[in-house]
């Protein structure tokens, strides 16, 4: 045996794809993938072993290899191993097989590897890294066996050792050849992950991977049975070592120091404003001291505020800061080794949050670190593996946000700066007022100005330096040449001041300007002085006399401003006139520059110069708040004003608008109560910010104000990435979903194609937010943190905890651990929230939602934890858990002290607390589908409700505790007291697969979601339903309640990979309209009593037909149960529906009369495709499946003519094609190859390469009299092919997502094809010069489409529009 070498790399890569067996279909492309698998992990060093059984071994060989293998190379642990295997998996009972060469069916134990026997040798090593790969069927059933055994073994190691193991296809799925290993290439090609990471991990491999396969039928999995780290596995190719990667931008720094040096500058001089010269700052030494010696030190881990009260210098300390790192300032040579000044050499990033979001916080802060595109995660996770320090100055984060609204930045302190706080390579420097220190978190310390007892002596010094201004030598201060009486009255100054620099400057300041000597032989001359800031401000005012109005007037709309300020160009003098109603100019302007400049300051917003008051505390005392609602309702009104008219039009030209008037109007008009006036103007709502504009549409409060809401509602988290353009065209599909017609029309002014009508099955009024989460998520859970709702949800492919802000509908926090989260719940302790999490190693962890951190970690389960709950008894919190160690216990969550073990026999899948009797139960679900009550006093069952249940939660009712359970398409109410069922609710057509409980009007309700896309609220006191919501375009598989705005709202969560937002108070009743209720996955048009019709076909199992002119459906074939798709085909001038029935058997339906025509019968398997074809004036029809077999029908018999054994070749894409007179079927499987098969003599006759990636759709058509076919693929190109030359004849490139649509239609009397992608556009091409004509921007991703009398129809999910030019 050889000696272990620490950091060896192996691969073990096998290919099964040929068996002897006969009847076990090959899989050639097995054998493939393992080579490809070998070739992609060469460059990160692995060296291939084993490669003699790499191809095709039997069942001993690959046993012995592996065994002989692990013994002979001696396994350490630093060494890391690969093993991957590619063929057939299947199922027997509760194990799952690996089908080796020899395999013959029902012989498991000699001719297949049990999963857990083949890593079996490695597992037992000692190897520090091991990754197991199944690509198989039932891949996941594998996994769960390798984890099972790798998990018993990770004790005597624990920490040291990892263990990992990922899964090509779930456990009740089927893979398909290929798809896994080309998802695993695009993964490590195109890493989303920055230079510090140097490896990616397995959980994030699999959800990208999962990304890319975008299937509902297969889906990778993975488990992480222990981790030492970072998994090594796969190397990111991005990667950049720590000495290289930790520069900063410096061309954005030098941006962000000019930008924020108007604020910064002048107050760490002492100064109001640029304009004034020299130095007067003074004092704060043991401020100045305290930060010295934290940046000195090594790091605590706190970030420092600095607070005090208005005016006490918190600005200027941070501005000295600043100015003080610089190595070329004075101080450095006047006081040389100072305690007080900071080490030179620090990376500085100055940020300021006045006006700003956390996103603008966001994007600066990403810009300066050179990761200009990072999201808040992304950036939190780069500075948190940084390892060069940096120091980032954040001031006025009391200041963020809208006027007078502080909730944006208690957001950014608990979402961004609280986990800034701890990281070790940053220091997190924060000026803000006091209350918002509480949302910073225990990571700080404070640096209170206003306890430093030295504050009135440095005062006294500032007042008697602004006194004398030395710095000006034109200065006409009467203090300049008398210095002791300077000193006097700056002692009566800081009498009053107390410790406010700000309210000394502006007596002082006062003083110089006015030139005035005051008396001090007077009696009591202090108490004249201005004692507070308002009081200041107002004295001076008051210097102006009579023109103490003017000022106010001119000063005023700087109080009201949003953002970083208001432009001085266009918009200040209006906004001053629109508040008094007097005329003003810009020499009103000038006026004030010149008599009150020193009181307003300049910045650069990037696009120009915007002006603001010094001060905060000036804006409060301008800012009125009894008049409040008149005041915002006069700048929304002068804002508007300023919109220019149209020349042609002479309405108002939202296009030219200032950015300010497009950014802040929203907010204006809502705070002044005239936010209805201003949705009545279409262009508004299409060139308005977006994300301003959604937050203050809860303001609209008329009927069509209201109307207009949910219009835009219904696509707002698309409309931020959207150009102008693209927004009119998902703005006006949603008015017209929404049946607003003359809305839409306005909406896509100037567009060449419109909207003449839409179905609106997916949208409803009561929706209030899409939050797109792009990832599949579960176990929503919703928390109130700092008074936002806000709501937990799990990754169910990466295993992380996500926390969502439902007011903002950002990403707020992702809880990230070495382990995948299971079971998740929310619980406040003191005002504080936290997250319970159970995890897949039997761990439950405590993470505190401010900081992110896990603070207690709860250890005695022996399996993953799937369900958690919080009760209280006897006052004291305690966590219920449960999970696959067939085990229920409860913890004291003070204390981390488990109190009770009950066996449950079986796995705890859900769990809630319940109080029955005056003593504590639980409410638990098992993995067998039982809900069963267990007293917590005595760990014994008491109760079991007798019918299986897919969802369960606890309700009251009357005041007695009741149990929602579902079971398929209904929901039972039990008494929990007497196990009696009391009530079932029906109306879902689908399994309900959540359930929830909540109270409206103080009434009993129940949340129900499913299958069926929908979700209803339901009385539990009557059993009505009240609202079926819709607008989810896939399950639903989660649900939970919170208050919005002081109304009762839902959340759900859907297979969709979103999570939306619902009104419950909402009073709209759907009217019963023939839509379809699930994805229309084909149309074609048809001509019934001389008039234009559309026929659809869709997954909810049914066909209509549609009259093109009014998009009223006219004739429904419902018969068919959803799931399955129907086939839209046209013969004898009469629709009929085609309908897959038991997987491989397919029947033709006569949609006029509802009549069978015809049952094909044939293949011996799934089902992959179907076109239809017209053979000597007859219709055909071409099928593909599973079977390796595609086949030519006869449709009006059902019989079967011909038969083509294609082989290995799995044809999931088909069209047939006639050239010449002689049949011909197109096909496509994995890859980007198409198949032309003749359908007469069954040979292959010609392969169309071109593609780079899979073929999704295969459409005929006609050029020239030519037969062509166009082709749409995963690599986002659509292509025109000669079908008897076999040569590309048009490559059309402009999708940026893979093509699912195409079809070629006529239009204008010239070939063109209509195509649509996952990238949410229709594009319409002339096929002729290759030219996209038009693109149409739509609010669903297409799914069918089609051209009728030079009108287009677009499907897209359950709904369509027709397009008219």
């Amino acid at each position: 045996m050889t000696d272990s070498r620490a950091g060896r790399r192996f691969l073990i890569s096998v290919g099964v794809g040929a068996y002897k067996d006969s009847g076990i279909p090959g899989l050639p492309g097995a054998v493939t993938d393992a080579d490809r698998v070998a070739a992609l992990l060469a460059p990160m060093g692995y060296t291939r072993v084993l490669e003699d059984l790499s191809r095709n071994p039997s069942r001993n060989e690959l046993v012995q290899g592996l065994d002989e293998w692990a013994l002979e190379t001696g396994l350490g642990p630093q060494d890391v191993v690969v093993v991957y295997f590619a063929g057939h998996g299947q199922k027997n009972g509760a194990k799952h097989y690996l089908l080796c060469a020899d395999h013959r069916p029902g012989l498991w134990s000699s001719t297949a590897v049990r999963s857990d026997d083949f890593a079996e040798p490695l597992v037992q090593s000692d190897v520090g890294h091991l990754l197991v790969v199944l690509d198989t069927c039932f891949a996941s059933a594998g996994t769960e066996s390798v984890a099972t055994l790798a998990a018993q073994l990770t004790d005597r190691r624990r920490g040291s050792a990892q263990r990992a193991v990922l899964a090509a296809a779930r456990g009740k799925e089927p893979a398909k050849e290929n798809k896994f290993v080309d998802a695993l290439a695009r993964v490590l090609a195109k890493p989303q992950a920055g230079p510090s990471q140097r490896y990616l991990s397995v959980r994030e491999v699999t959800a990208r991977i999962n990304e890319l396969l975008d299937s509902p039928t297969q889906h990778a999995s993975h488990s992480v049975v222990d981790s030492a780290g970072q998994d090594p596995f796969f190397d990111n190719r991005l990667y950049v070592p720590a000495t290289a990667r930790d520069g900063l931008d410096l061309a954005v720094l030098a941006r962000l120091h000019k930008r924020h040096e108007g604020h910064y500058g002048p107050r760490g001089r002492g100064l109001e404003h640029a304009g004034e010269r020299g130095s007067y700052f003074t004092g704060r030494i043991p401020a100045l001291s305290s930060l010295a010696g934290w940046l000195s030190a090594p790091h605590d881990r706190k970030a420092r505020v600095v607070t005090g009260d208005p005016g006490s210098g918190k600005s200027a300390l941070l501005g000295r800061f600043l100015e003080l790192t610089d190595p070329e300032h004075p101080a450095r040579t006047t006081h040389p080794g100072a305690g007080w000044l900071p080490p030179l050499g620090m990376n500085v990033i100055r940020l300021w949050a006045r006006r700003v979001t956390g996103t603008d916080l966001v994007r600066d802060l990403g810009a300066a670190l050179a990761l200009p595109d990072a999201e808040r995660d992304e950036l939190l996770k780069a500075l948190g593996e940084r390892t060069d320090p940096v120091t980032i100055v954040i001031d006025s984060l009391d200041e963020a946000g809208t006027a007078g609204d502080q909730s944006e930045g208690r957001r950014i302190a608990r979402e961004l700066l609280q986990p800034l706080s701890a990281m070790p390579a940053v220091r997190l420097l924060i000026g803000t007022r006091r209350n918002l220190i509480p949302a910073l978190g225990h990571a700080v310390e404070v640096i209170d100005l206003d306890n430093d007892e030295h504050a009135l002596e440095a005062v006294t010094e500032y007042a008697h330096a602004v006194l004398l201004d030395a710095h000006d030598p034109d200065s006409l201060s009467p203090y300049r040449g008398d210095p002791e009486l300077a000193r006097t009255v700056a002692s009566g100054i800081a009498a009053q001041a107390g410790r406010s620099f700000l309210v000394a400057r502006m007596n002082a300041r006062a003083l110089v300007h006015r030139q005035e000597i005051v008396d001090t032989a007077v009696e009591g001359w202090e108490r004249s002085l201005p004692g507070d800031a308002r009081e200041a401000f107002a004295a001076y005012l008051d210097r102006f006399g009579s023109g103490r109005q003017r000022a106010v007037r001119l000063l005023r709309p700087l109080a009201y401003a949003q953002g970083e300020g208001l432009p001085w160009s266009t918009v200040w003098a209006p906004l001053a006139e629109a508040l008094s109603g007097t005329p003003c100019s810009n020499d009103d302007l000038d006026w004030l520059f010149e008599n009150a400049g020193s009181y307003i300051t300049e910045s650069d917003n990037g696009t120009g110069s915007v002006y603001r008051l010094y001060h905060e505390t000036m804006a409060e005392y301008l800012r009125v708040p009894s008049r409040a609602a008149e005041h915002h309702r006069a700048v929304a009104t002068g804002l508007a004003g300023l919109v220019p008219a149209g020349p042609i039009t002479g309405e108002r030209d939202w296009a030219t608008a200032h950015p300010y008037i497009l950014t802040h109007l929203a907010s204006h008009a809502a705070a002044g109560g005239v936010l209805d006036q201003l949705l009545t103007d279409a262009e508004y709502l299409v060139h308005a910010h977006p994300a301003s504009l959604l937050r203050a549409l809860d303001s609209a409060g008329g009927e069509q104000g209201r109307r207009v809401a949910s219009v835009y509602r219904t696509s707002a988290h698309l409309l931020p990435r959207l150009p102008v353009e693209n927004r009119r065209d998902v703005l006006s599909v949603d008015a017209a979903r929404y049946g607003w017609g003359e809305l839409s029309q306005r909406l896509a002014r100037g567009r060449e194609w419109r909207v003449r009508w839409a179905t609106g099955g997916l949208v409803h009024p009561a929706h209030r937010r899409t939050l797109a989460v792009d990832r599949d998520v579960s176990a929503l859970v919703g928390i109130d943190i700092s008074h936002r709702p806000h709501v937990l949800t799990r990754g169910d492919s990466d295993g992380l905890v996500y926390l969502w802000d439902l007011q903002s509908g950002e990403l707020a926090l992702t809880l990230d651990s070495y382990h995948s989260a299971r079971g998740v719940c929310g619980v406040t302790l003191g005002k504080r929230a936290y997250s319970v999490v159970g995890d897949d190693h039997g761990v439950i962890g405590l993470w505190d939602l401010q900081t992110g951190a896990c603070i207690r970690m709860l250890n005695g389960h022996t399996a993953s934890v799937d369900a958690v709950a919080v009760t209280t008894i006897g006052n004291r919190p305690h966590v219920l858990s449960g999970g696959e160690d067939d085990t229920l216990r409860l913890w004291d969550l003070r204390t981390g002290e488990c109190s009770l073990v009950i066996p449950t026999a079986r796995a705890v899948k859900t769990i809630q607390g319940v109080t029955l009797d005056n003593g504590p139960h639980a409410l638990v679900h098992d993995g067998d589908g039982n809900a069963s009550v267990w007293d917590l006093r005595t760990g014994v069952m008491t109760l079991t409700l007798n019918e299986p249940a897919y969802a369960t939660c606890v309700v009251n009712v009357d005041g007695r505790a009741h149990a929602l359970t579902s079971s398929h398409t209904y929901v039972h109410l039990w008494d929990l007291h007497t196990g009696r069922r009391v009530r079932s609710l029906g109306g879902h057509t689908q399994a309900v697969q959540a359930v929830c409980g909540i109270t409206i009007d103080r009434q009993p309700h129940a949340l129900t979601g499913g299958e069926d896309e929908t979700v209803r609220l339901w009385n539990l006191q009557t059993g009505e339903c009240r609202l079926t919501l819709l607008g989810h375009t896939n399950s639903v598989h989660s649900l939970s309640a919170t208050v919005l705005a002081g109304r009762p709202h839902a959340i759900s969560g859907s297979y969709d990979r979103t999570l939306r937002v619902w009104d419950l108070t909402s009073t709209h009743t759907a009217t019963p309209r023939e839509w379809h209720s699930d994805w229309i996955n084909d149309i074609t048009d048809v001509l019934v009593n001389d008039r234009r019709h559309v026929f659809t076909g869709s997954y909810d199992g049914s066909a209509r037909l549609w009259e093109v002119s009014s998009g009223d459906c006219v004739n429904a074939l419902t018969r068919h149960s959803n799931g399955n798709s129907v086939a839209c085909i046209v013969f004898d001038e009469r629709p009929y529906a085609l309908t897959g029935e038991d997987d491989h058997i397919m029947q033709l339906w006569d949609a006029r009369t509802g009549e069978l025509v015809s049952t094909l019968d044939g293949h011996e398997s799934l089902l992959c495709a179907v076109d239809d074809i017209v053979l000597d004036g007859q219709p055909h029809l071409v099928s593909t499946a599973y079977d390796g077999t595609v086949r030519l029908w006869a449709l009006r018999s059902g019989e079967c003519v011909r038969t083509l054994d294609v082989g290995l070749h799995i044809a999931e894409v088909v069209a047939g094609v006639v050239i010449d007179d002689h049949p011909y079927a197109l096909t496509s499987g994995h890859g980007g190859e198409v198949r032309m098969w003749d359908l007469q003599t069954g040979e292959r006759t010609r392969v169309f390469t071109g593609h780079s990636s899979t073929v999704e759709v295969i459409c005929r058509t006609t050029l020239d009299n030519r037969p062509h076919a166009l082709t749409g693929s995963y690599d986002h190109t659509v292509r025109l092919w000669d079908l008897r030359t076999g040569e590309t004849v048009q490559r059309l490139t402009g999708h940026t997502a893979p093509v699912k649509v195409v079809r070629g239609v006529t239009i204008d009397g010239r070939p063109h094809a209509l195509t649509a992608a996952d990238d949410h556009t229709a594009r319409l091409w002339n096929l002729r010069t290759g030219e996209c004509v038009e693109t149409v921007w739509l609010p669903l991703v297409a799914t069918a489409a089609t051209a009728v009398d030079n009108q287009l129809i677009i499907c897209f999910a359950n709904d369509m529009a027709l397009f008219e030019r």
